[in-house]
């Protein structure tokens, strides 16, 4: 039972029937349309598709090197230890290492004398922060005039 468009209001009518059961207009026997077909991938999505596809099938890449880096701040990996299995080549000598003899310690300059402990200490104010939680230093303003007033 195909059904087809009215011309006038445009709702669904059995195609057997010669007029609208809703609004009486006559309708024109004719096929029904075809629904058409709905492309579901647009060329450049089938072409991207493929290319995809195709790049999986390709040679694998070789995972002799690691290139995972080291976290910033990381010393860095020492050089691989080679296979004991592995015997080192005999024909391969390593060169003999050129002896540099070590170069002679330079004299370290004599430090100051410390200042004596008679001196009175500095009035200047120092730059040098209290360590957190140290108690407050012994010439505090304000705590001697609250002592004083009890």
């Amino acid at each position: 039972m195909p059904l087809a468009p009215c011309p006038s209001c445009g709702r669904h009518v059995r195609l057997p029937s010669e007029e609208c059961p809703f609004c009486t207009a006559s309708v024109a026997r004719a096929e029904p349309r075809k629904a058409t077909p709905v492309r579901v991938l647009s060329r450049a999505a089938v072409v991207y598709f493929g290319a995809v596809l195709a790049s999986g099938c390709g040679p694998g890449t070789p995972w002799e090197e690691e290139t995972v880096l080291q976290p910033y701040g990381a010393p860095p990996d020492p050089e691989p230890v080679p296979d004991p299995d592995v015997p080192p080549d005999p024909e391969v000598v390593p060169p003999d290492p050129e002896v540099v003899p070590d170069p002679e310690p330079t004299p370290e300059p004599e430090a100051d004398e410390p200042p004596e402990a008679n001196e009175p200490p500095s009035t200047r104010p120092s730059s040098v922060a209290q360590p957190y939680g140290a108690s407050p230093p012994p010439d505090d303003d304000g705590l001697e005039e609250l002592r004083s007033t009890r």
